[in-house]
């Protein structure tokens, strides 16, 4: 393709124009900032880590998680299940790299400059999403902050200091931990009770909180439209079950370089291999937010363990199983006894 290639934004971007680049395609990429603070998690399994090469980013590695939900606890032990990344370091590894490919970053706001090509990766309020679909976006607030805290897992905590979503703990390795929880938008002037309401849960304290959104839509259908195209968050390329995005971003980079470079329509690969997978996990949290948590909880350490400890984080279709098809309507019945039991 002889055309210019504009990218606007992010690791995900630049890691699509590092791809092109190299295969000798001609690339910008507007970045506003070459150290840019990445407010994530940072939690990716242990099979991205390796494909995508983000070894050099992994500051700790985890060895599985504990979930509560009322006086239910599940604790489910995997040996480096995962690893936490350095968001910041990554973003300017990948950048780096980019620019050590040819591509030509240009460190200001796009102003609306384009080639023949262009990819908005810019993020969760993208502002050429519109030029693609006009499907509307749900969002989670995510508030994180810093706590000290020591773990070799993580802890996801549900409960009411996370409406519809959760807490989480996600220890970094140096004695300290990312604490955060989801919130909807609407709350999101009162962010510090539900921060301080599962701080005083887990009594700890923190600082530094920070706060981004998350789309946790259904993921989009189209990701292309005519010679524009949408990658990573602005694509809704994220797990409504967590909001991880690193794996489901950086997968969707290879295949937009595949429409790119060899012709394949990148819609088609896309509800081929990604969007099947996101719409299982919105599927999945939608459910799972309609269903007695501790009553799951104990059901799971009962009859599921043993699937859910085996399964990948990031493919929702290796958690499907039988045995859960039974749980729903289960609990549905025992919802319905417990509503009809005389007092």
């Amino acid at each position: 393709m002889a055309e210019l290639i504009t990218i606007v934004g992010g690791a995900f971007g630049a890691y699509l124009g590092k791809m092109l680049s190299s295969e000798g395609e001609k690339v910008i990429l507007y970045e506003k900032q070459r150290n840019r603070h990445v407010i994530c998690g940072g939690l990716v399994n242990r099979k991205s880590i390796r494909r995508f090469g983000l070894k050099n980013y992994v500051i700790n590695w985890v060895d599985g998680a504990i979930v509560t939900a009322g006086e239910e606890e599940l604790e489910i032990n995997k040996k480096r299940v995962a690893g936490v990344l350095d968001r910041d370091a990554m973003f300017r590894g990948i950048l780096e790299e980019a620019e050590a490919a040819g591509v030509s970053v240009m460190y200001k706001t796009w102003r609306g400059e384009r080639g023949g090509v262009l990819v908005g990766a810019d993020g969760a309020a993208s502002s050429l999403r519109k030029e693609v679909t006009d499907r509307r976006v749900n969002y989670i607030l995510a508030v994180q902050a810093r706590t000290e805290y020591d773990s070799d897992k993580v802890r996801v905590d549900f409960g009411p200091w996370s409406p519809s979503f959760f807490g989480w703990i996600i220890p970094l390795g140096d004695g300290t931990s990312h604490i955060g929880v989801g919130i909807p938008p609407s709350e999101g002037r009162g962010w510090k009770k539900y921060l301080n309401m599962y701080a005083s849960f887990l009594q700890l304290s923190y600082w530094n909180p920070e706060a981004r959104i998350i789309p946790i839509s259904p993921p989009l259908w189209t990701v292309k439209r005519r010679n524009v195209y949408l990658l990573g968050d602005a694509a809704v390329q994220t797990k409504a079950t967590t909001g991880g995005g690193i794996t489901y971003g950086l997968s969707a980079a290879h295949l937009l370089a595949r429409d790119i470079l060899n012709g394949e329509d990148y819609n088609i690969l896309h509800r081929r291999y990604i969007y099947p997978r996101l719409l299982l996990h919105w599927f999945i949290h939608k459910i799972l937010y309609s269903l007695p948590l501790p009553l799951l909880l104990r059901w799971i350490k009962e009859n599921y363990l043993s699937v859910l400890s085996t399964a990948d984080m990031d493919d929702p279709f290796t958690i499907m199983h039988p045995k859960l098809l039974t749980f729903i309507p289960q609990t549905f019945f025992h919802a319905l006894n417990t509503l009809l039991r005389p007092s």
